[in-house]
C-alpha cells in the first residue's frame, strides 16, 4: 500500500497562548502531523481530547520556534485541534491515509539555515513512504515534484510541503527572496506492509461430515 494524503487545516493569531483550528479526518490506517511555529515556546498539541506526541523541536538557542507533533488512528470527522504556547503564531495540521499504525515514521531530520535564500533539509528515505517537510517561511516554491500542502502567513510563518520518497536521501528545498535564518524539520512517514490486511481461510469438507 502506499501513503496517500488526507486533508488539511491551518490557522494563524499574533502572540497568543493558543491556537485552535477544526480539522476533519477521514479514510483508513490514519496519521496525522502538526506543525507548529511560536515566538517564545511550543508546549503541546491536543486533538479531540488527545495529547499528540513530540516529533522534533528546532530551537534558536533562546526558545522553540518550531515543533512537529503525531498522532497515530486520531478520530474521524472534524473535531479542534488545540496547539498552545508563549506567543504562538501559526500551525498547520495534515494527515494522511495508508500509514503503518506500528511504526508510522521511518526517519526523521531538523535543521536550521543561517543567512540562506536557498534553505533545504535532506532525510533518509524508504521508497514508497511519504516525506513531510516544513520550514518558517510562507514564501518560496516547493522544490520539484513536492506538493504545497499549507502556508500560513504570519510573523513567524509556517509553510508544508510533501513529496513521495525515493528510498534515497530526499532533500526538499525552499527559496527566499531575501537572506535569513530558517528551521526545517523532516518527516520519512511508514506506508501500511502490503497484505497487512485480514485473511480469510477457504476450508473444504473432504470427509462429507454434516453434509
Amino acid at each position: 500500500m502506499s501513503v496517500t494524503f488526507d486533508n488539511v487545516s491551518s490557522a494563524t493569531a499574533a502572540g497568543v497562548a493558543s491556537i485552535q483550528v477544526t480539522h476533519t479526518a477521514s479514510g483508513a490506517n490514519l496519521y496525522m502531523l502538526v506543525a507548529a511555529t511560536g515566538a517564545f515556546g511550543i508546549n503541546g498539541s491536543v486533538y479531540n481530547g488527545i495529547s499528540m506526541s513530540s516529533v522534533a523541536q528546532v530551537s534558536d538557542g533562546f526558545s522553540t520556534k518550531m515543533a512537529v507533533f503525531e498522532l497515530v488512528n486520531p478520530a474521524t470527522g472534524a473535531h479542534t485541534l488545540s496547539v498552545a504556547g508563549a506567543s504562538m503564531r501559526g500551525i498547520g495540521a495534515i494527515t494522511y491515509n495508508g500509514v503503518s499504525q506500528a511504526a508510522p515514521r521511518a526517519h526523521m531530520a531538523s535543521a536550521t539555515a543561517t543567512g540562506a535564500t536557498n534553505p533545504a533539509i535532506a532525510c533518509a528515505t524508504t521508497a514508497g513512504n511519504m516525506v513531510f517537510g516544513v520550514i518558517n517561511s510562507q514564501s518560496g516554491t516547493p522544490n520539484p515534484g513536492a506538493t504545497s500542502r499549507f502556508s500560513v502567513n504570519s510573523n513567524v510563518p509556517l509553510q508544508g510541503q510533501d513529496i513521495i520518497a525515493t528510498g534515497s536521501p530526499q532533500t526538499l528545498s525552499w527559496s527566499s527572496s531575501s537572506a535569513a535564518n530558517f528551521w526545517m524539520i523532516a518527516v520519512d512517514i511508514s506506508a501500511t506492509a502490503s497484505g497487512s490486511g485480514p485473511t480469510f481461510v477457504y476450508c473444504r469438507n473432504l470427509l462429507g461430515v454434516g453434509t
